[in-house]
């Protein structure tokens, strides 16, 4: 199984057996298809998850989604098409995590 992780900046296209986890302030310019994905930064291009992409307040996408199953907290942003493969709804949540004092 194909996971990765992203942290900074990637420029191409890519096609995962797994998860694609990309952190906030992590960059993607160009198409990713993946089993899951969950998304905290930014995304240049079109996604395709065959599973669950959720997307965290932080996540920025720029081009089309298409997924089974589709999570958006309150403050992502999507500017583009949605595509939902199955027969259900988005989901829409407010994120109750709460991190830990410093």
């Amino acid at each position: 199984t194909d996971n990765c992780v992203v942290n900074g900046v990637v420029e191409g296209n890519c096609n995962l057996d797994g998860v694609l986890l990309l952190s906030e302030g992590g960059r993607w310019n160009g198409s990713i298809t993946a089993q899951n994905a969950v998304v905290s930064g930014t995304i240049e291009g079109d996604i395709t998850i065959r599973m669950k992409l959720e997307l965290t307040p932080t996540a920025r996408i720029y081009g089309t989604i298409s997924s089974a199953m589709i999570a958006i907290a309150s403050g992502a942003i999507h500017e583009g098409e949605m595509h939902i493969e199955k027969e259900s709804d988005v989901i829409r949540f407010e994120v109750k995590r709460v991190s830990p004092e410093r």
